[in-house]
């Protein structure tokens, strides 16, 4: 299987048949007829069905169609990145972090890091600890911000910040009077969680069972900025990281109250194997800056 094999499908799916097609590629129509028959061949499957000089693609051909298309924006995309790369001198850094450090934390660390290195185009993608294993291992990312504890074993880590848990509340609610939240306290009040593919989700779960609260959960969202504005707008209690809740200090319709007992979420960065460079130095520099600074405002806590 082939790109130019590939592409003649693609044509042939979008004309409807091979007259199109060998218009679109400029083949002649005997050369699109075998490219097709000899896909379907080494795919085992037939493609398309013929009706009065129409293909119509069969379900499975639909369904691979799909994905060849899928597959040309990905080298799109890799045109666009080769030029991208082109117009800034060839240096490019991958970063995944989880959305919990999107709010001040990585806009901070992106400031320190485009002052010193203008040149660098950034990719940044959000995601999970899981997720950021993952690209590292199929070596889609460069660098992954990770919440600990997983197995990173093979990958250089750099130990970042600890960060606890907290509870933003609907100012006026009765709760709001309590000096720290417990998860006995949440039993059967609305809350707003992030969702079960985080470590901590898993980690408040265990602590309600073992509280035997059982929360009414309004909203279950990945977004740490979206878990404070439901907070904000009265949905409910969020239980979120303690750096989503900076600005929350200073907005009148909430109040922050420590979770207890407290919940701690380890940060790291993960780099890449192999990967090294200017850009990735300086990168790690500004994520030790950022979080020394956010240290020495906590108090120097953890």
């Amino acid at each position: 299987m082939n790109l130019r094999a590939l592409r003649v499908l693609r044509a042939v799916a979008a004309g409807g048949s091979q007259a199109a097609a060998s218009r679109t590629l400029n083949v002649a129509p005997s050369a699109i007829s075998r490219t097709i028959v000899e896909l379907e061949a080494e795919l085992g499957f037939a493609l398309f069905r013929r009706d009065k000089g129409r293909l119509i693609p069969t379900r499975v051909g639909r369904a691979f169609a799909l994905e060849v298309e899928r597959v040309f924006r990905e080298v799109d995309r890799l045109a666009d990145t080769a030029r991208a790369l082109r117009a800034a001198g060839g240096d490019r850094l991958r970063l995944l972090v989880p959305p919990s450090l999107s709010h001040r934390f990585l806009p901070e660390t992106l400031r320190r890091f485009v002052s010193a290195h203008p040149e660098t185009r950034l990719d940044i993608d959000y995601g999970p600890a899981a997720a950021g294993m993952a690209a590292l291992a199929q070596s889609r990312t460069d660098i992954a911000v990770l919440a600990l504890p997983v197995d990173t074993a093979g990958l250089e880590i750099v130990p970042l910040i600890d960060v606890e848990t907290v509870c933003l509340v609907p100012a006026g609610h009765a709760l709001a009077a309590k000096a720290a939240i417990s998860p006995a306290d949440l039993d059967r009040q609305q809350v707003v969680l992030i969702d079960r593919r985080f470590a901590l989700r898993e980690k408040l779960e265990d602590l309600f069972r073992r509280a035997g609260a059982v929360p009414d959960i309004r909203v279950e969202t990945s977004s740490g900025a979206t878990a404070a504005g439901c907070a904000q707008a009265g949905i409910g209690i969020a239980v979120v990281s303690r750096l989503m809740a900076g600005h929350a200090e200073e907005d009148p319709r909430l109040v922050v109250r420590p979770f207890r007992p407290t919940v701690w979420r380890k940060y790291a960065a993960a780099i890449g194997p192999g990967v090294k460079g200017p850009a990735v130095e300086g990168f790690v520099k500004a994520l030790k800056a950022t979080a020394a600074d956010y240290r020495r405002k906590a108090g120097g806590k953890r």
